[in-house]
């Protein structure tokens, strides 16, 4: 009798309070069966009173069917007859939202998603849109585990931004994720990615989940996860493994579109495995000839990061680079021009229909694809007038976006097509500046290299690189050094902190260098007169070991730098001076 009255207390706790006065707040569906979740749960509607006109709205039962099928059958493009339908049926759904069963909203919801931004941000649409995100925010706490991914999927797809909804929805995300089939999860993990939803607890929850039915997933369920959790920083060991033993298992099912995320995603992880990158190789060349420009973009970028170089895949990904150039955005031409140089490809036809891109695309850059252009034409002798104009203003224009990657890349390729507009030098100074302190050794080198190049004199700019290179000197290898020691050195910097932690890092990496870098720390360091006896034994001795592997400039380098320290080294000096008494 308890039991039943207790059962009674929880599925009626509104009437219960009216009648007693006891307040009762228990979580319906922990005591709910799977029949009850999908009635009860699903019945429940949002308030029905329409904020605009106190009225309360009559909803059609069968309207968000009719709405999911028309979105669907149109796939976002249709006729004008279709639009004027969906436009009434827009209106239709303002006017009955507030009384429609949550089932019904996220169905909607789910169905504006397939219409696709462009569409949905326009007039009668928008006003709908805002109307689901308050409504779905609301009524959050009664959404089941179909209602959430259904709301993900189409609010992600829709671009939406807003801070109360995506909490709501990770909320509900978190308490469902275990009622999630293997198909949810996947669109939760992808949807909430996209809306860059960083909820450390919900990503706890979808990541056990993944591991836990992995087995059941399909190639596409796979991809979306490989696709969405590197973008929420999720490297779970255990996760990986299992979406690698999937990929592989799946591979030969995925479409080009499933091959290009995992190829996108997997070395976000660093998952080298040989036997997934054999996979989705085959993949690739199976799908190449159905890929669209997006989709080969990954591929391009995707490949070289995890060392794949197979003939036949790289010859199948440039005929479609060639191919569809013309339909790719911003961001693919960007992808292209990184990840086409990192193998030996250098195909005329090919960099040639990417430099058109690039002009053609120029405006639409943002600040990281604007980067990989400057750092990439210049290693393929690209020196079109029109793509150094576009990609100056795009810099101009962008720099304040830039982190501090994109803008060493900036600084070290803009100098190699001989750019010296000031407005430009002027812009990557100040980036340079702002972003010193999150600069690593390459970023340093790199812009102390090529701030001398282009002649900027700024105090406060190598002030901070200057820092940034003490801070630095320890993580440098032989050629970051070297590129330090010439660009200061170059710069007239007397700075004597700076020097002894350049000097300490080339002494401890004077045996690994090559000739070009101990002929350049010797230049470098003679600029200064650094009097160091160690770090001359030591570069004496790198000048002797790679002697035969210098070039006419790498000698006159060591001819005009020994002698400005005073080295005395009889090897040294019968190697580079011969019977010269004046060494």
């Amino acid at each position: 009798m308890r039991r039943l009255v207790f059962r009674w207390i929880v599925h009626n706790g509104s009437t219960f309070s009216k009648v007693t006065g006891f307040a009762v707040n228990i979580p319906r569906q922990r005591f709910m069966t799977a029949s009850d979740s999908s009635t009860r749960v699903h019945n429940t509607r949002l308030p029905p009173v329409h904020p605009s006109n106190g009225k309360v709205s009559s909803a059609n039962p069968d309207f968000a069917r009719r709405f999911f099928e028309l979105c669907r059958s149109t796939g976002g493009e249709f006729v004008q007859q279709q639009r004027e339908e969906l436009e009434a049926l827009a209106q239709e759904f303002l006017s009955n939202c507030w009384n429609l069963p949550l089932k019904e909203l996220a169905m909607c919801t789910q169905a504006l998603g397939m219409l696709g931004n462009n569409i949905v941000s326009t007039e009668p649409f928008k006003p709908l849109v805002d109307a689901l995100c308050a409504g779905v925010a609301k009524a959050s706490r009664k959404l089941n585990h179909i209602d959430v991914s259904q709301c993900v999927n189409g609010f992600s797809k829709l671009n939406v931004r807003d801070e109360s909804l995506w909490k709501s929805l990770s909320l509900a995300g978190t308490r469902v994720a275990r009622l999630m089939s293997p198909i949810d999860v996947s669109i939760c993990v992808n949807g909430f990615s996209k809306a860059d939803v960083l909820d450390r607890v919900l990503w706890t929850a979808l990541t056990q989940e993944v591991i836990r039915k992995s087995a059941r997933m399909t190639g596409q369920n796979i991809a979306n996860c490989v696709n969405g959790f590197p973008k929420a920083g999720v490297l779970d060991p255990a996760l990986w493994a299992a979406l690698t033993e999937g990929a592989v298992r799946e591979s030969g099912k995925m479409t080009a579109q499933g091959i290009a995320n995992c190829v996108n995603g997997f070395p976000q992880a660093d998952v080298q495995d040989p036997e997934l990158w054999n996979a989705l190789t085959e993949g690739a060349i199976r799908e190449s000839g159905r890929m669209n420009a997006q989709e080969l973009a990954n591929c391009v970028n995707g490949f070289p990061k995890a060392g794949v170089h197979d003939a036949i895949l790289w010859h199948f990904l440039t005929e479609g680079a060639i191919r569809m150039s013309g339909k790719m955005n911003s961001q693919d031409v960007g992808n292209c021009v990184s990840g086409f140089l990192k193998t030996d490809i250098r195909d005329h036809n090919l960099w040639t229909v990417l430099t058109e891109g690039a002009i053609r695309e120029a405006e639409k850059m943002n600040g990281h694809s604007i980067a990989d252009c400057v750092i990439g034409f210049p290693k393929v002798n690209v020196q079109d007038r029109a793509l150094w104009a576009a990609l100056t203003q795009g810099a101009i224009r962008e720099f304040k976006t830039m982190n501090a990657r994109d803008i060493s890349n900036c600084v070290n390729g803009f100098p190699k097509a001989d750019v010296q507009d000031r407005a430009l030098w002027a812009a990557l100074t100040e980036g340079a500046i702002r972003e010193s302190r999150r600069m690593v050794a390459q970023d340093v080198c790199v812009c102390v290299h090529g701030f001398r190049k282009a002649g900027v004199h700024h105090l406060e700019l190598w002030a901070t690189l200057t820092q940034g290179a003490i801070r630095e000197a320890r993580k440098m290898n032989g050629v970051e050094i070297a590129m330090c020691a010439i660009g200061f050195g170059n710069a007239k910097f007397s700075d004597r902190a700076l020097w002894a932690a350049l000097a300490e890092g080339a002494i401890r990496e004077a045996g690994k260098m090559g000739p070009r870098s101990v002929s350049t720390c010797v230049k470098g360091f003679s600029k200064v007169i650094v009097q160091d006896p160690e770090l001359w034994a030591a570069l004496s001795q790198a000048a002797v070991r790679e002697f035969e592997r210098m070039n006419a400039q790498d000698i006159a380098y060591c001819v005009e730098g020994f002698p400005k320290a005073s080295v005395e080294d009889r090897a040294l000096r019968e190697l580079f001076f011969g019977a010269d008494e004046s060494f």
